[in-house]
């Protein structure tokens, strides 16, 4: 009967830390998914500003990605704190290499990736960085190829 009791109680709680995770996470404006697509971490100089056409043409920054992203991630990221894509668990492989990572730990990262909003991609690859977490190898292509879409339709 204790067993139960207990086992209840933790089950609770763990739904209740999940609500408070999912009611912390607050939609994306639009204004917010154009910057995180925005310009790179060298500011142009004041006499170079460019015109809005011209801007759309520049490759915009796709970080998170390691060495398949030629594009600097803008330094102020790296001064943020990481936001929770109700992924806590992947946590546990901070430092871990990328390369390193079993079927079933690449499992892990797969139905985060694949349940959350294409546009949320690029916010949760930055999430990953800012933890210390590498995305393992296998699921980089698949990654790179939905934050480079998102991307394009800015």
């Amino acid at each position: 009967m204790k067993f139960l009791i207990a086992f209840a109680i933790a089950t609770l709680l763990m739904v209740f830390i999940q609500i408070i995770n999912a009611l912390r996470r607050k939609p994306r404006t639009t204004e917010e998914k154009v910057s995180e697509f925005g310009t790179t971490a060298t500011p142009a100089p004041a006499a170079d500003v460019q015109q809005p056409s011209e801007r759309e043409e520049q490759p915009r920054p796709i970080c998170g990605l390691g060495g398949m992203c030629n594009l600097d991630c803008r330094v102020e990221d790296l001064k943020e704190e990481p936001d929770y894509y109700e992924d806590e668990e992947l946590d546990d492989y901070r430092g871990k290499a990328s390369d390193a990572y079993t079927a079933a730990e690449v499992e892990q990262f797969e139905e985060v990736l694949t349940t959350m909003r294409p546009e949320e991609v690029h916010g949760w690859l930055r999430s990953l960085q800012l933890r210390g977490v590498a995305l393992p190898d296998a699921l980089k292509d698949e990654a790179y190829m939905i934050v480079s879409e998102q991307a394009e339709n800015l």
